[in-house]
């Protein structure tokens, strides 16, 4: 439980501080589950609202009544896919259960970063180009692209999701 301080010693209701700055809760939407012979896959998009806080947060995904757990995090102003990979769980293509286990909140500190928008486009600025999907024949398909890092910074590991979608259904996922 929050203590208020002393308004006398420091002026500040520490209480009131941080319920003005509580951060708003992740927007999450429909988890779906991508069946294969050994397993599953899954995702679901979330949306963090706030300008100046981001988050690290452990996930479960639940279908055909078990779970597959994982961990991530998201930016400000951020909206993206979450992913589990290879998943044990035979379940059949259509929708899961999508639950925030746990998470932990940030605050930027303008002190360090006074501009995250200025910051974030400086750092990550990736340009994705002709993107092609191919087949070697029925079975056997893949997605060919070029990329390029756009940003003065080099990384020496940049993960990618790369998903690929049907009429707004997403069909495939990767990492």
């Amino acid at each position: 439980q929050d203590k208020i301080l002393d308004q006398t010693t420091t002026g500040v209701d520490l209480a009131d501080y941080r319920a003005q700055n509580k951060p708003t809760d992740l927007q999450t939407g429909t988890a779906q589950v991508i069946a294969s012979n050994t397993g599953s896959d899954f995702i679901v998009k979330v949306k963090n609202p706030n300008e100046k806080q981001y988050a690290a947060f452990s996930y479960c995904f639940t279908a055909s009544n078990e779970k597959a757990c994982g961990a991530d995090f998201i930016l400000p102003n951020e909206e993206k896919n979450i992913i589990l990979l290879n998943s044990q769980i035979k379940a059949a293509n259509g929708t899961a259960d999508f639950d925030i286990t746990g998470i932990t909140w940030q605050k930027i500190k303008a002190g360090d970063i006074p501009d995250w928008d200025a910051f974030k486009k400086e750092h990550l600025n990736f340009t994705i180009t002709d993107p092609k999907f191919n087949s070697y024949d029925d079975s056997v398909n893949y997605l060919e692209f070029n990329i390029t890092n756009n940003s003065p910074y080099g990384f020496f590991t940049a993960p990618f999701d790369i998903t690929i979608s049907q009429n707004d259904n997403v069909i495939a996922i990767n990492r």
